[in-house]
């Protein structure tokens, strides 16, 4: 628990560090160095050569768990030693924790399924690496270039899909009896064809139509979300990390205060969503709205994405 209340400099430095350990970095930002013993704040500040009055505004406002109006601040800050601090601060973000968060991410797309890695590995190369400089000088529109990419991912993703079914049929005990019963099935199937058959096709249908939006729907946060990083002259890779957590965020906010609201604004007709007088009704509706909510999400994905490559961008 973090002392509560004003550090002064007649206080222990060892004090201050024990009671909040990540004063430790505002130490290093300060240019202050460690093996200071039982000496007080001000008397490590002078030693340092560290304005003591700028050191103790910043600890503790870090410090106080109730933020509150610092007053009388300007008769002693010291913008020098504060904008030492702002830029060393600055210098291990840039530095330090981005480029961990890049190393985490390609140590992620290493180990996740290959279809992935390749899909992003070719966009990032293709459109906003050192390949974007022939791609972007086709004669062809942003949102071409985007189209090809999200197409070749999700049939690549399907194909994984398929090639990944087929290998567990090829390994698993089937005989030929298994496989003739299995076309003595279609054949009933197909002659006694009626009207609840037509309904599975189209719930089949429905879910794969739904399948690959939501495979669309994936691919194009992470195109939006390396768009965004490239709008950044340094550390893309964690930038784009960062943009794919904020945009994560703001979609779940946005699917919270949407299942808030419910269908009761939508003046849907109550015997369309009664699962008891119409279950079939019901089911295909069920899927088609949530086939146009993936649709609005893919669209607006998709546009914010050629904006990006359209208007801002940036292969330097």
């Amino acid at each position: 628990m973090y002392k509560n209340g004003k550090y002064r400099e007649t206080d222990k430095m060892s004090d201050l560090i024990c009671e909040n350990y990540p004063m430790v970095l505002v130490m290093s930002r300060f240019g202050i160095a460690l093996g200071f013993g039982e000496k007080n704040i001000g008397e490590v500040c002078r030693q340092n050569g560290v304005d003591a009055c700028t050191f103790l505004t910043v600890v503790n406002f870090l410090t106080e768990e109730i933020s509150a109006p610092v007053t009388n601040v300007s008769n002693c800050l010291s913008i020098e030693a504060l904008i030492t601090y702002l830029h060393n601060a600055h210098d291990y973000f840039l530095n330090f924790r981005l480029p961990h968060l890049r190393r985490k991410l390609l140590e992620a797309i290493a180990e996740c399924p290959q279809d992935v890695a390749f899909v992003i590995q070719r966009f990032f190369k293709g459109l906003l690496g050192d390949e974007g400089y022939l791609m972007h000088t086709l004669p062809v529109r942003p949102w071409e270039l985007i189209g090809s990419k999200l197409l070749c991912a999700v049939v690549t993703t399907l194909l994984s899909i398929v090639v990944a079914i087929l290998s567990i049929l090829l390994i698993m005990p089937i005989s030929w009896s298994n496989i003739l019963d299995m076309f003595k099935g279609f054949h009933y199937l197909f002659s006694h064809w009626n009207m609840e058959f037509t309904h599975i096709v189209l719930f089949l249908l429905e879910f794969l139509l739904l399948i690959c939006l939501g495979m669309a729907n994936g691919y194009l946060h992470l195109y939006l979300s390396m768009a965004i990083g490239h709008l950044f002259n340094r550390n893309r890779v964690a930038m784009s990390v960062v943009a794919y957590i904020a945009i994560n965020a703001l979609v779940g906010i946005l699917i919270g205060i949407l299942g808030n609201m419910g269908l009761r604004h939508l003046n849907i007709p109550y015997d369309l969503i009664n699962f008891e007088n119409s279950p079939t009704a019901a089911i295909h509706l069920s899927f088609w709205i949530s086939i146009l909510i993936a649709l609005a999400g893919d669209a607006v994905y998709f546009f914010c994405t050629e904006y990006i490559l359209r208007k801002r961008l940036n292969l330097e």
